[in-house]
């Protein structure tokens, strides 16, 4: 038989367990998503730079802004590929149940599953907030990449189609 102490003990330790599971799946889910735009930043810097064969051979003006704003186009694009690469990179990441412990339990804890669950309760305490960081961190980057990639998109396209056309 239970005591309440140790069925709330329990039902502590579920409801850090779901909260560990949400943050660990959202840096999974951050990761899927940064390979997509990263892909899809190819496919659009390709687009972009693809040469037109048009037979339509007229002289453009090419000035010192259109170098300009071409260069700082360029410049997020990259910034927004390195970022995205950047938050594809592996995390260090805590995990609550330490292996050490684990492997002789009985031996760490004295056959009482109380003890087993009050550390593993203080683990998860613990790794929470440094995934938590973490995960903040990297979605941060996530936005700016994003915002990076919008512009600098914006700022090729309408140099290569608007005005004229600009011809990369």
């Amino acid at each position: 038989m239970t005591t309440k102490n140790e069925r709330l003990l329990v039902e502590q330790l579920n409801e850090l367990r779901r909260l560990y599971d949400y943050i660990s799946g959202s840096m999974d889910k951050l990761r899927a998503k940064s390979l997509a735009l990263l892909a899809g930043e190819v496919a659009i810097v390709s687009f972009l730079f693809s040469i037109n064969n048009t037979d339509d051979q007229r002289e453009i003006i090419i000035s010192f802004s259109d170098v300009i704003f071409l260069g700082v186009g360029v410049l997020l694009l990259v910034i927004a590929f390195l970022y995205f690469l950047w938050l594809l990179k592996p995390v260090d990441w805590e995990h609550p149940p330490e292996t050490s412990e684990l492997i002789e339990s009985e031996k760490h804890f004295k056959s009482d599953a109380t003890l087993f669950q009050e550390r593993l309760v203080q683990h998860y305490l613990k790794a929470i907030p440094d995934c938590n960081k973490k995960l903040g961190r990297r979605s941060s980057r996530f936005v700016e990449a994003v915002y990076f990639l919008a512009i600098g998109v914006f700022i090729v396209a309408v140099l290569k189609y608007g005005n004229g056309g600009l011809t990369l």
